[in-house]
């Protein structure tokens, strides 16, 4: 199975189940939650990458080259060649084989590779921080079960957290000079495309925690 495969499966089934969740409650579907849904779901995957980046951080930059020179042999990224690397059992729950994640990105932002970088930091803060309250409101939006005021709160603090540090780790790549090095089309796809949805779904979810507060209801996820 290659990676992409089994990343796609994970969202499916986390998001899927979510969005299935809802809609066995009310029999409908909401766009807002689905957009929400998605996104907590990719959050909970990319906490996992960043544990694994804690773990193995002297690792990462060891790796570097490595995949490289893998994008150069098959004529694509680093990102592409990763994706289609196909998984053996063992590397399913490997530690160290996620953490190459950060080894592939940083072929495109090398302050990943560095402990002191605002980039490294961000992405360690944000899988420890974050984790346990992106699956609180996953779970809470699709069945609510917690006052909506309390879950507007915990909204407020995660998505003002992901709008904040997005912006401020997209500013650090150009502040500190890395899109030199790498091709126009990743610094737009990384920093403009990537992180710039991740701060419109940011927003989205901060709009509806301040929804959840003013209506003391759910009705901003059509409950």
């Amino acid at each position: 199975m290659p990676v992409w495969s089994l990343l796609t499966s994970f969202l499916i089934v986390v998001a899927g189940a979510a969005i299935a969740s809802r809609y066995a409650t009310v029999d409908s579907f909401d766009a807002i939650h689905v957009v929400l849904s998605i996104f907590l779901s990719v959050n909970i995957l990319v906490c996992l990458w960043q544990w694994c980046l804690f773990v193995r951080r002297d690792y990462v930059g060891t790796r570097v080259d490595h995949w490289r020179e893998q994008g150069e042999r098959v004529g694509a990224s680093a990102s592409k060649a990763f994706m289609f690397t196909r998984l053996s059992a063992s590397k399913v729950f490997s530690l160290t084989f996620w953490s190459e994640i950060y080894s592939v990105y940083s072929v495109t932002d090398p302050a990943y590779t560095d402990k002191t970088s605002c980039g490294f930091n961000t992405d360690i803060w944000n899988g420890f921080w974050t984790f346990i309250p992106s699956v609180l409101l996953l779970v809470t939006f699709s069945s609510p079960f917690i006052p909506p005021l309390i879950t507007g709160v915990v909204g407020i603090a995660l998505f003002h957290q992901w709008i904040f540090g997005t912006i401020m780790y997209s500013a650090s790549f150009y502040v500190g000079g890395h899109y030199k090095s790498v091709p126009v089309s990743d610094a737009f796809l990384f920093i403009w495309v990537i992180n710039g949805g991740w701060i419109l779904c940011a927003v989205l979810g901060f709009y509806v925690s301040v929804r959840l507060i003013l209506d003391q209801n759910y009705s901003v996820l059509g409950f």
